[in-house]
């Protein structure tokens, strides 16, 4: 599966488009560091900020993962005009967990079917 920003995949011409393909996944940041340290076999504080840059990119390679099955489901070989867009929300309702916040990560494009072009050596 081909997954690029672009509205083309350079050597390939679109023969066939799908439609809108969308995933999400969500990450939960211990705002406290209390909380943090609470964590079985958590770092210190101060590490929580590469505990959470590493949680940020599972939650986004998760999203495009999912949003590449969604176009595998519909036909499409390659995902064109790709998004990631990350949204941050606080609730103290969810599981309890007072005010930590929680990032929404979600992937968008469109879903379609490439193939080369005649006399392309590229794909």
């Amino acid at each position: 599966m081909i997954i690029v920003t672009t509205p083309t995949v350079p050597g390939t011409q679109i023969s066939r488009i799908f439609g809108i393909v969308c995933a999400e996944s969500v990450i939960h940041v211990f705002a406290n560091s209390n909380k943090l340290k609470k964590v079985k076999g958590a770092p210190p504080p101060i590490t929580g900020y590469q505990l959470y840059a590493g949680n940020a990119a599972n939650a986004r390679q998760s999203a495009l993962s999912q949003l590449a099955a969604a176009a595998e489901q519909m036909g499409a070989n390659a995902v064109v005009s790709a998004q990631v867009n990350y949204t941050s929300f606080q609730d103290g309702t969810i599981n309890g967990h007072g005010n930590d916040p929680f990032y929404l990560v979600s992937a968008q494009g469109t879903a379609v079917k490439i193939q080369p072009m005649q006399g392309s050596q590229n794909t």
